[in-house]
C-alpha cells in the first residue's frame, strides 16, 4: 500500500527528520547536516542522506507545505505598507514615508498603464497626500485584483 502523500509522515530517524526540516528552511545542505548532529563537515552525511528517497521526499513535502502557509494576499501587502508610512510619518522620517509611498505605488501597479486622478499637488502637506493615497489604495485592493482594462494615469 503506497502513502498517498510522500514525504507526509516525519522520518523515523530523529538526525534525517532534522536534516529535511533543516533543508526545507532554507538551510545549506552541510550546514544542515552538521545541525542535524552529523559529524564532521557533514558532506559524507549529504551525499548519502541525497541518495535516500524517504529523505527526498519528506523535504520536498515540508518545502510544499511551507510554500503554502506562506501565502499573502495583496491586502495583507498593502495594508502593511501602510502601517509602515504610518510609523515612519510619526517618527518624522519624511525620506521612508516617501519609500513607503513609492513601494505602495508599486505594489499597487500604478506605474503602469492606468487611468488614476492622483491628487499630489504640492500645495499639499503630507498629511494629505497620505490620505489621498490610502484612499485610492481601498479602492484598488476593493476589486480582488481584477482589472478589467489598462488605462491611463494623470498627476495634478
Amino acid at each position: 500500500m503506497s502513502e498517498e502523500h510522500p514525504g507526509r509522515k516525519p522520518l523515523v530517524r530523529a538526525q534525517q527528520e532534522k536534516y529535511a526540516q533543516n533543508i526545507a528552511a532554507g538551510m545549506p545542505k552541510c550546514e544542515a547536516a552538521r545541525a542535524a548532529g552529523y559529524s564532521g563537515t557533514g558532506s559524507v552525511a549529504v551525499a548519502k542522506l541525497n541518495k535516500k528517497i524517504h529523505v527526498l521526499e519528506r523535504i520536498n513535502f515540508l518545502k510544499r507545505e511551507a510554500g503554502n502557509a506562506v501565502q499573502v494576499t495583496s491586502s495583507e501587502v498593502v495594508q502593511g505598507i501602510l502601517d509602515s508610512i504610518e510609523r515612519s510619518k510619526a517618527a518624522n522620517q519624511e525620506g521612508h514615508v516617501l519609500k513607503g509611498l513609492e513601494l505602495l505605488g508599486k505594489t499597487m501597479a500604478l506605474f503602469t498603464d492606468k487611468n488614476l486622478n492622483l491628487n499630489m499637488n504640492q500645495d499639499l502637506d503630507l498629511d494629505a497626500r497620505l490620505r489621498n493615497a490610502k484612499e485610492m489604495a481601498r479602492e484598488l485592493t476593493s476589486n480582488d485584483g481584477r482589472d478589467d482594462a489598462p488605462t491611463r494615469m494623470e498627476i495634478n
